[in-house]
């Protein structure tokens, strides 16, 4: 029973990317096995089974960190919990996980290390291109911000002189917005048909091991381990989901404003812990136009930024309402506020955050107004016009 056991337990860690060690602490000796030889890449004859021999395998930037973990882990400041960079003897650099319980005589004295390691490669890579995409959007975002900013400078000069100058002005807004859309659309599902999928199978995958584990009552320690491996990908699949949803929510597209507002609200709320009061009267039969739909999300979106940003608030009512022929979006917060024309007091006065949600608000003939007072705090009031005249 006991050799199918540990038989069982060797597939499980082998179809999970574990390995397992066991560190002789009294005579310095770490015995070698297959797993480690995958790991590692080192043989049998090769591999030097002792503290030593393990943190000159290390990175050489990462041995001052595995050595310290190991020190406290000695000392008794907890389990070994280490991530860190192995060198191959072929130069390839992989990322290693490693978890390590040590087990001490009744004096206290460190007699053994045992615990499992394992490849995260893979996952430090997905992290990495996470990143790396993030800062691609901030910077492709950057640089439509940057050119309509200019764009506007340029034309408000000719606002002043000729009406019709703000029908370009418009119409040239309205193609960077739109096109600024369709790249944030565009991205999220490149992230979530790569990164998205592959963070899926691998949850799948650990669920079915962790159940597996529930039933082997020798594999308590690994069940723990399991399940702190599923939490981590658990939580960057969440992570992703929030990167997608700011880019372009899906519910905008396939249910409408009203759930992509719901939506919104929640995860502002999860966030910063501020609930959201969402009053919605009258959206649900309302047709909008997508042009619409965009701008009045994009505003809820930065609105509530900027309170997370600057307000230091503890509620946020959020009231979207049909009055006559009008769409009337409010977004008012109890913080801190602050005096109106004086951009000392608050960065809200003259962040270009609010430059650019009147900018999105008269694209479709809106208008946006800001109250607020020290104290009690900011309130932003969108006006649409449901049946606006065509803008030439």
């Amino acid at each position: 029973m006991l050799a199918e056991s540990e038989r069982r337990l060797q597939m499980a860690l082998r179809a999970s990317g574990l390995s397992l060690w066991d560190w002789d602490i009294v005579n310095d000796r770490i015995p070698w096995s297959p797993s480690l030889q995958t790991l590692t890449g080192l043989s049998a004859e090769r591999f030097v089974g002792s503290r030593a021999g393990m943190l000159k395998l290390a990175h050489i930037d990462d041995r001052a960190l595995l050595s310290a973990a190991l020190d406290r882990t000695l000392a008794g400041q907890g389990d070994f919990s280490a991530e860190y960079r192995i060198v191959r003897p072929d130069g390839a650099v992989r990322w290693i996980a490693e978890q390590g319980h040590v087990l001490r005589d009744a004096g206290g004295r460190p007699l053994r290390m045992i615990g499992t390691v394992a490849d995260v490669t893979r996952r430090r890579r997905t992290e990495s291109a996470l990143r790396d995409a993030r800062e691609r959007l901030e910077r492709r975002v950057d640089r439509r911000t940057r050119d309509l900013a200019l764009a506007n400078a340029a034309l408000r000069t000719e606002v002043a002189e000729r009406q019709a100058a703000e029908a370009r002005v418009r119409e040239l807004v309205a193609r960077v917005v739109g096109a600024a859309e369709d790249e944030r659309r565009r991205i999220g599902h490149e992230l979530h048909d790569t990164f998205g999928q592959q963070l899926s199978l691998m949850l799948l995958q650990l669920n079915a091991l962790r159940r597996e584990l529930e039933n082997d009552p020798a594999a308590t320690a690994r069940l723990g381990l399991v399940e702190r491996l599923f939490d981590t990908v658990r939580h960057l699949d969440e992570a992703l989901d929030r990167v997608e949803s700011e880019l372009r929510p899906p519910a905008l597209d396939e249910l409408g404003l009203e759930a992509a507002l719901a939506h919104t609200a929640h995860a502002f709320t999860a966030d910063s812990g501020v609930p959201v009061a969402l009053h919605d009267e009258g959206l649900r039969n309302l047709q909008l136009t997508p042009l619409v739909e965009t701008t009045v999300y994009r505003i809820v979106q930065e609105a509530l930024a900027n309170v997370r940003r600057h307000a230091r608030a503890r509620r946020v009512a959020l009231r979207v309402e049909r009055v006559d022929d009008e769409l009337r979006v409010t977004i008012a917060d109890d913080g801190r506020g602050f005096a109106q024309g004086d951009a000392a007091v608050d960065p809200r006065s003259r962040s270009f955050g609010l430059v650019g949600m009147r900018e999105r608000a008269a694209l479709v003939a809106g208008a946006l107004d800001i109250h607020s007072e020290p104290g009690r705090g900011v309130t932003v009031a969108l006006r649409i016009p449901l049946h606006p005249s065509p803008v030439r």
